[in-house]
């Protein structure tokens, strides 16, 4: 690959104590004399310019495929731990761990996360009017459920409907009904 030749090279061996060739000799290492292949050194290839310039943009494209290959696995894992997010398989602490596995092995981060089980949140959920409205459904019930109380006012025999409080809110909050319906339409 880089262009220097090492000479004869040992890619494999085998050892068995009983040899399928019965005829064959027998195996031996003296290791009296390590620096026995230490003699032979190594030799440079003579290349042309253009073989140079060959081999230096095999060697970028391979390293530019590696960090693409390792780019695209992390965008991967950061899309499959983000669906698993959503379905409320993981919490923060597991995260950097996932990330890590879906990385590595796409099938055994699959494998995990099925067997995860989804987890309860058991925080307080809504809005204190600022921003997006994180429980939408929650939200506008508790538009209507003021309106119902101010429309009736002093008296509380007063007969004011549902949908009569929800008429005046989505006149006055139109952004808490566009919220709902985008919810609904989401699930």
């Amino acid at each position: 690959e880089s262009g220097v030749l090492r000479g004869p090279t040992m890619l494999g061996a085998a050892l068995t104590n009983r040899p399928f060739l019965k005829q064959m000799r027998e195996a031996t290492i003296n290791l009296s004399e390590p620096d026995a292949f230490a003699e032979e050194e190594e030799t440079e290839i003579a290349l042309t310019d253009q073989e140079r310039a060959f081999l230096s943009e095999t060697v970028r494209q391979r390293e530019e495929n590696a960090r693409l290959r390792a780019a695209l696995a992390r965008q991967r894992a950061e899309s499959r731990l983000a669906e698993a997010k959503r379905e409320g398989r993981v919490t923060p602490a597991m995260e950097g761990w996932l990330r890590e596995l879906a990385e590595l092995d796409d099938e055994r981060f699959e494998r995990v996360v099925r067997t995860l089980p989804v987890q309860v949140v058991f925080d307080e959920m809504g809005s204190a009017g600022e921003g997006e409205v994180s429980d939408p459904c929650a939200a506008l019930d508790e538009a209507v459920s003021r309106r119902l109380l101010a429309l009736r006012g002093e008296d509380p025999s007063r007969e004011v409907s549902y949908g009569e409080a929800l008429g005046v809110v989505q006149r006055e909050q139109p952004e808490l009904v566009t919220a709902y319906r985008r919810a609904a339409r989401s699930e």
